[in-house]
């Protein structure tokens, strides 16, 4: 589009003013029609150089969406704000308003700074502004036709997923074996489907994951990344343990598609080919429970915090927790790499080093607000959608195994009526039948469990007031915690700490955390310099 001309009777000398060029693609939502960021600065210089005005380096650049306030993604733009509040900035120019908002509240900003004459000027491609009251009309028309579009979009495109997802159809990577069309319908995937069905009938016949892994991709398994928007594009995926443990637990392949958790069975929805049968299935949840040591054995140990989230900084693996006796009976908690690959030399490091880094990064507070807490509020059900997500998963494998043990309580049952109580087939089928119903037990309790964590975030989420004592206090709180409060308040604010092999050399920050934190302080492994608590586990562990 050519740019207007400028015909306004400013009094202002637009010669002399400061201009920023912002500059946004965001890569969230469905913007891909939008003009790329090389074009909009290119458009935007020719404007400038046109009409006379100097444009300030470097230009401020974005790829995060404007729908959202306060989006973390959009850093720039708020520093382009505190640099016109800073006076380091006199007006904007951008391809377009909806560059700059496409939300009530951040054009709100806008228009304060407008307002309190720290925005002396705007200057847009696509749109005229003037600086009176009929350009500021025609601006804030601009910003609500941007908020409207951004919202209808979002209704509209919610509303397409859930018809879709009636008639089952679905997005995202498509499951290992299927391929999906464009209508969003599973199709077997030639022969990466026969694969994948006979990986089934292995792991029933209680052939290990490895192996299985092993003898599938032998045997040519191969799923090509089409995705240009994938960093993997064109690569090829084989099975792993890991992707193999969790295919073996997911009810798409006999047909049950979980997804924003709703529930629809394909079968009905159209003719679907399952790659196991539901029967197979739950005999394989079965197996896969009595292969497995019974979680119940494990429930009387201790419980040992930060699990999955310390990293090696050599091979970027997790470090799981370790608690290790000394000689005078002390116990210690460790984080230990069990990487063999690994190039460290001393694979372990004190729970006392991490903890310590913590208590030290965290001693001033975060002084956090009220829109900090919006934000964490927002992260909180976003994670809590998808823990409830595989929370359901997993019931459904568990009353699979259930299933499964319920028939063959119920044919042992049968055949053992039969028998002669001094034979050795009674006893062998006498201890088969104890065995099960021990597990049937143990998986009704298991079931139960999970049901009651399938808890509603709202529920989870700490009240206003909570939040910000606690982003005050937080240090003497982590101190004071026992080793599940620790864990509790350190997963809401870390995503991961990463150790070498005697200190903690980086970590990474959930939002509003991060911003709040790492606008104030860098550390570099201090955990050594600041005596603390030494974490405690049963017995004395330390």
């Amino acid at each position: 589009m050519e740019p207007y001309e400028d015909q306004s009777s400013e009094s202002i000398d637009i010669t002399k003013l400061r201009y920023a060029l912002y500059v946004r693609k965001s890569t969230d939502d469905k913007e891909r029609q939008q003009r790329s960021v090389d074009d909009q600065i290119a458009e935007c210089e020719e404007l400038a150089a046109k009409l006379g005005i100097t444009l300030v380096k470097p230009y401020y650049r974005d790829d995060g969406s404007a729908k959202i306030p306060d989006n973390p993604k959009r850093d720039q733009f708020y520093k382009l704000l505190n640099d016109i509040r800073s006076e380091k900035i006199d007006g904007i120019m951008a391809w377009h308003p909806d560059r700059l908002a496409r939300n009530m509240q951040d054009g709100g900003l806008i228009f304060g700074l407008l307002d309190s004459q720290h925005i002396q000027d705007l200057k847009f491609v696509t749109h005229y502004f003037t600086n009176d009251a009929s350009g500021r009309m025609l601006l804030g028309i601009s910003f609500t036709l941007s908020t409207y579009y951004s919202a209808n979009l979002s209704q509209n495109v919610k509303r397409g997923h859930r018809r879709a997802f009636k008639e089952g159809k679905s997005s995202g990577t498509p499951k290992h074996g299927y391929i999906r069309t464009e209508e969003g319908i599973y199709m077997p995937d030639g022969k990466n489907y026969d694969l994948i069905v006979e990986a089934w009938q292995l792991r029933k016949g209680g052939m290990g994951l490895r192996e299985i892994a092993e003898y599938i991709n032998d045997q040519g398994y191969g799923r090509v990344i089409k995705s240009k928007r994938s960093k993997k594009f064109g690569k090829k995926v084989t099975l792993t343990y890991q992707i193999l443990s969790e295919l073996f637990k997911d009810p798409f392949y006999y047909g049950m598609l979980f997804q924003a958790n709703k529930t629809i069975d394909l079968r009905d929805a159209y003719d679907f080919k399952p790659a196991v049968s539901e029967g197979d299935f739950n005999e394989v949840q079965r197996l896969t429970r009595a292969i497995k040591s019974p979680l119940v054995e494990n429930r009387g140990k201790a419980f040992l915090p930060l699990r999955g989230i310390i990293q090696c900084s050599f091979c970027h693996r997790n470090m799981g927790p370790a608690p290790s006796k000394s000689r005078d009976g002390s116990r210690y908690l460790y984080y230990r790499c069990t990487n063999v690959s690994c190039d460290r030399k001393k694979k372990s490091v004190r729970a006392k080093v991490v903890f310590d880094y913590i208590t030290y990064l965290l001693q001033e507070g975060l002084d956090l607000t009220d829109a900090d807490y919006k934000t964490y509020r927002d992260n909180l059900l976003k994670e809590s959608e998808t823990n409830r997500l595989e929370i359901k998963r997993e019931i459904n494998s568990k009353e699979g195994a259930l299933k499964a043990t319920k028939r063959r309580i119920e044919d042992i049952s049968k055949k053992i009526i039969s028998y002669d109580q001094a034979s050795r087939v009674w006893k062998v089928n006498n201890e088969q039948l104890t065995a099960l119903e021990k597990d049937e037990k143990d998986l009704k309790k298991q079931i139960n469990e999970l049901r009651g964590v399938e808890s509603d975030p709202e529920q989870e989420a700490l009240t206003i007031e909570q939040f910000l004592n606690l982003s005050k206090n937080v240090s003497s709180k982590v101190k004071a915690a026992d080793e599940v409060g620790k864990d509790h308040i350190c997963r809401l604010i870390f995503l991961n700490l990463v150790v070498d092999e005697g200190k903690v050399v980086s970590h990474h920050l959930k939002e509003p955390y991060k911003t709040a934190l790492e606008s104030r302080i860098v550390l570099h492994g201090r955990g050594e310099r600041t005596r603390t608590f030494d974490l405690t586990v049963p017995n004395r562990a330390r």
